[in-house]
Parts: structure tokens; C-alpha cells; sequence
């Protein structure tokens, strides 16, 4: 979500940083991002049902962060059902910006509020559900609102700043949802390596907790997925992890490193859950007892 940021390069520094990164053979280190057949077949069947059924790839690029955070929905409202029989769902989606959720045909929050509500009537019907927005890159226009949809399913609150920096109870996020499009998790970048560690150890604490994380590519995906191992350790439980059957099809299939760019929309996708801390064995044996 940073700003572009271009550069030009010295014709003879950049055929230095080529020599360096080329392998015995002469080959550039690239990255692999193949369409799988889940992926063109979600999109053709989503496009089926529009007045440009061919438009699929269109599509793709378009809405890929909405049918991702669809289908982790539809995921969450049925595996929380013992934590959340009955209430609204709870969900925050992390780092939200103007360059994805807010953007694509979503013309401000209250729109954005009504978008959600319709994803949410999609993947759980009939069930209410209470949204947080937060990130650095929340338009300012949106900045601490508080928004219902029309149908009154669907409550948003829109807040500028990291989860941790937020006046937040853990017993509040216990039980939630939180999703991280394009997350960044490990990456080795000053700002998301100083944000992350305050924010996963505050989802610890308030476990059980679930999470959507998508990424790039398949490197960034490991590299999240890694992290989030050190970091949750034996509470942290995989319920899916590869391609992203709501990717992107935008892009190329191979992407080398001066191709200017990291991948394809939601390429990767992690689903998981963080369970409490189990207590250790015999921890309740008592001598006097």
C-alpha cells in the first residue's frame, strides 16, 4: 500500500545489479505465478452471471478482494458458530486502504458499508455482523465513522492506526475475525517489521481468534506463514494454504525482479485459527490433593 515510488538507474549500475543477481547460467531469479484451474474456474462462473460473461479476467482484478474476503466469511461463520451462535460476527480487517477496500467502485464508507453488507448476506444469509476498519491509509473522509447498511446487518467503524495503537479490550477481539489482504507479514521492510509483532501478540492474548491473510506471490505467502508459526507457535492451526482460488488473473504467470511488480492480487491465501494456550500437561496435579 506504500506510494510508487520509480527510479532510474545508471546504464552501468544497473548491468551490475543484473551480474550480481544472475545465477552460473545467466539466468534472472523470477517468481512463478500460474493460473490454476480453481481460479479460471471461480472467475467464469462468476462473470456467467453478468452482462459480460467473457470479461473474466476483468472481473478478477476488480473484485478480487471482495470475493476473498467472501469466502473467508462464509469460511468464519461456520467454524466460529460455538463462539458466535447467535450474535453478530466480528470482524477488522487490518491495514485497510483507499487502494483496495475502499477503491474499485466503492465511493465512499457508507458505500463500502453496503458492499460488505451484501457480501456478508452471500456467504452467511441472515446474519448480522459488526466490521472494523483500521489501517494508516484509511481515507480521511471515512476517519471515525461509525456506519449502518440499509438493511441494518451491517455495522462499520472506520479508524485511523494499527490494531495495537487502537483503544481496543482484547476481550473485545476475542472470538474475531481479521483479515490482512497483501499483509506483508516478514517482509523485510522497516515499517511492517516494527507494526506486525505488537499486532500479532495482541491477537494472541485475545484468542481464539481467526485469520485471512493473502499475499502477492507464494514467496511472501511462506514467508507470512513462517512468521506466524514463531509467532503463535502450537495455537496456530491451518485450515488452508496455497493459491488463492479468488486471485487475481491479471498479470503475468512469471515476473522476474524488474518487471515492476510483486505479483497478482491476493495470489496467496491463508486461512487459520489461534487457539488459547493449552495448559501443560499435569499442570493441574496437585500433591495435597
Amino acid at each position: 500500500n506504500n506510494p510508487l515510488v520509480e527510479l532510474r538507474l545508471d546504464p552501468d549500475f544497473g548491468r551490475a545489479i543484473c551480474a550480481a543477481l544472475m545465477d552460473s547460467q545467466g539466468n534472472m531469479p523470477s517468481l512463478q505465478l500460474p493460473r490454476t484451474p480453481e481460479q479460471v474456474s471461480f472467475w467464469q462462473a462468476k462473470a456467467a452471471s453478468t452482462p459480460f460473461p467473457q470479461a473474466w479476467e476483468e472481473l478478477s482484478e476488480s473484485t478480487s478482494h471482495f470475493e476473498t474476503i467472501r469466502n473467508a466469511l462464509a469460511w468464519y461463520a461456520r467454524d466460529s458458530s460455538s463462539v458466535n451462535a447467535g450474535g453478530p460476527l466480528n470482524i477488522c480487517i487490518l491495514g485497510a486502504s483507499a487502494r483496495y477496500e475502499y477503491s474499485v467502485g466503492i465511493r465512499g464508507a457508507q458505500q463500502l458499508t453496503e458492499k460488505l453488507a451484501e457480501i456478508l448476506e452471500a456467504a452467511a444469509p441472515g446474519r448480522a455482523a459488526e466490521f472494523v476498519l483500521c489501517g494508516r491509509d484509511v481515507p480521511a473522509d471515512a476517519v471515525n465513522q461509525e456506519l449502518r447498511s440499509r438493511n441494518g446487518n451491517v455495522l462499520t467503524r472506520h479508524c485511523v492506526g494499527y490494531l495495537h495503537d487502537l483503544p481496543i479490550d482484547e476481550k473485545r477481539l476475542s472470538g474475531a475475525l481479521f483479515i490482512a489482504l497483501h499483509s506483508g507479514i516478514g517482509l523485510e521492510h522497516l515499517e511492517l517489521t516494527s507494526s506486525w509483532p505488537p499486532t500479532l501478540i495482541k491477537l494472541k492474548h485475545a484468542a481464539p481468534v481467526w485469520l485471512c491473510v493473502s499475499s502477492f506471490n507464494m514467496v511472501e505467502h511462506d514467508t507470512a506463514l513462517q512468521n506466524l508459526r514463531k509467532a503463535f507457535l502450537t495455537q496456530l492451526h491451518i485450515e488452508a494454504s496455497g493459491p488463492n482460488p479468488a486471485a487475481s488473473l491479471v498479470g503475468g504467470e512469471v515476473i522476474g525482479p524488474f518487471d515492476g511488480t510483486q505479483g497478482k492480487r491476493n495470489y496467496g491465501l491463508l486461512l487459520a485459527k489461534v487457539t488459547p494456550p493449552q495448559a501443560p500437561v499435569g499442570a493441574e496435579w496437585d500433591l495435597f490433593s
